[in-house]
C-alpha cells in the first residue's frame, strides 16, 4: 500500500490517538496499558455464552490497510468466543482527509458474511451532522437519500454517529452538536421507518462543566467548558418512541458523570434507549463508573441494573481490530475484560447480554 507524506502523517496521528488512548495509567486498573489487555488479571475465561459484538472496528495504519486487519478482528473473535461483529467506521468529521464509510466493508466482509456484518454512517451521515450549515430542505434531501443508501445496501443499522466525542490526542477532532440536533431528530425517523438501531456515542454531561484537566492537556481541540447534553438527549430519545438508540461505551466513563444511576434514570424514562457495554480502549476510566473493579470483579451495581433491564443492554467492545507484526500500530490488541464481564453475570442474563438481546435489536443470527 503506497501513501503520500500528507496520507502517512494522518494515519500516524490516528494511529498515535488510539495508542494515547490505552496507555495512560487508568485508575480502574492501577497499571499501565502496554501492548495488551489489563496486567495482573488471569487469562481468558473459557466457556461461557457466545458473543454477538455490536460495536467494533477496523483500524488502517500507516504500514496497513483495513483489509489487514480482517484476519486479526476473525483470530480475537475466535479468542473471545465471538459468534459475530458488527463493523462500523469510527465518527468522522467534516473534511476528514481520509473518509471511509461502509462501501469500504463491504467487500472484506462478504467473504466472511457469517462472522461478520456492519453499521454505517459513520463517514457519511456524521460528517453530514456536524457540518454546521443551515438544516435545509435540500439538506435534509440528501440526509435522507445517504441514509437510506446505507440501509438498502444491508446495513444492521447506523453508526458510529456521535452528539459529544471529546478529543483524546491533537489530531483526534472534538466534535459536538446538540444532541437533538434536526438532523439527529430526521435520523431517528429514518431508523424506525426501517427497523433499525442508532449506535449513538455521548459523553454525557448533565451540567456545564469544566474540562477534566486531563483531557484539557492531551488536546488542545477540547473547549474549557463541555455544554450540557442530557436534556437534549432525552428530547431526542422523545421525539419518536419508535426509533431505537443504542448508548455506546457504557460502563466506560471519562468524565466522571456517567454514573449507574443517570444510566437507571435514563432507562427508566425511555423504552426505546439501549446500553451497549464496553471497556476498551480503557482510557481515564473512572473506577466506581466502571463494568469491572481492580480485581477484574463485575461491578455489583452495574450487574444490578442489568437484572433490573435484562432487555436492554448489549456488548460493544468497541475493539479496533488491526495488522499484526511489523503493520501493527501501538494499540493493544483486544482484551478479555467482555468476556471477563459476560462470564460473571448470571447465567440467563449472560446469555441475553452476551448475543440474545444483540440478535432481536440488529436482526442478527449467530452459528
Amino acid at each position: 500500500m503506497s501513501t503520500t507524506p500528507r496520507r502517512r502523517d494522518l494515519l500516524r496521528g490516528l494511529a498515535g490517538m488510539m495508542a494515547a488512548l490505552c496507555l495512560d495509567t487508568g485508575p480502574a486498573w492501577g497499571q499501565p496499558r502496554r501492548g495488551g489487555g489489563p496486567s495482573g488479571l488471569p487469562p481468558v475465561p473459557q466457556g461461557g455464552p457466545k458473543i454477538l459484538d455490536v460495536h467494533a472496528h477496523l483500524l488502517r495504519t500507516p504500514q496497513s490497510d483495513l483489509r489487514d486487519a480482517v484476519r486479526p478482528a476473525l483470530e480475537a473473535m475466535d479468542r473471545l468466543e465471538i459468534a459475530r461483529t458488527l463493523l462500523m467506521p469510527p465518527p468522522q468529521p467534516p473534511g476528514s482527509r481520509m473518509p471511509y464509510d461502509f462501501d469500504s466493508l463491504l467487500p472484506l466482509i462478504q467473504p466472511h458474511a457469517d462472522r461478520l456484518g456492519f453499521l454505517g454512517g459513520g463517514g457519511t451521515l456524521n460528517p453530514m451532522l456536524h457540518r454546521n450549515v443551515p438544516v435545509t430542505d435540500s439538506v435534509r434531501h440528501d440526509f435522507t437519500a445517504a441514509a437510506e443508501r446505507i440501509v438498502r445496501a444491508g446495513a444492521a443499522g447506523f453508526g458510529e454517529i456521535t452528539a459529544h466525542h471529546v478529543s483524546y490526542f491533537p489530531q483526534h477532532p472534538y466534535e459536538t452538536v446538540t444532541a437533538d440536533h434536526p438532523l439527529l431528530r430526521l435520523l431517528a425517523d429514518i431508523a424506525q421507518r426501517y427497523d433499525v438501531p442508532i449506535d449513538l456515542h455521548l459523553d454525557p454531561i448533565p451540567q456545564d462543566m469544566p474540562t477534566p484537566p486531563r483531557l484539557a492537556e492531551r488536546s488542545s481541540a477540547n473547549p474549557r467548558v463541555l455544554a450540557a447534553n442530557i436534556d437534549g438527549f432525552e428530547r431526542l430519545l422523545g421525539h419518536n418512541r419508535g426509533a431505537r438508540i443504542v448508548w455506546a461505551h457504557a460502563g466506560r466513563d471519562t468524565l466522571g458523570t456517567w454514573t449507574v444511576a443517570l444510566t437507571r434514570r435514563l432507562l427508566e424514562r425511555h423504552p426505546n434507549l439501549f446500553l451497549s457495554l464496553s471497556m476498551h480502549p480503557p482510557f481515564g476510566v473512572v473506577a466506581e463508573n466502571s463494568l469491572l473493579d481492580a480485581a477484574g470483579q463485575a461491578n455489583p451495581a452495574w450487574v444490578d441494573l442489568l437484572r433490573d433491564f435484562p432487555d436492554r443492554a448489549v456488548v460493544g467492545s468497541d475493539f479496533f481490530h488491526q495488522a499484526t507484526g511489523r503493520d501493527a500500530s501501538t494499540l493493544p490488541p483486544p482484551t478479555a475484560a467482555v468476556r471477563r464481564f459476560i462470564n460473571a453475570l448470571p447465567a440467563e442474563l449472560a446469555r441475553k447480554v452476551a448475543h440474545g438481546n444483540a440478535m432481536q435489536l440488529y436482526r442478527q443470527k449467530i452459528a
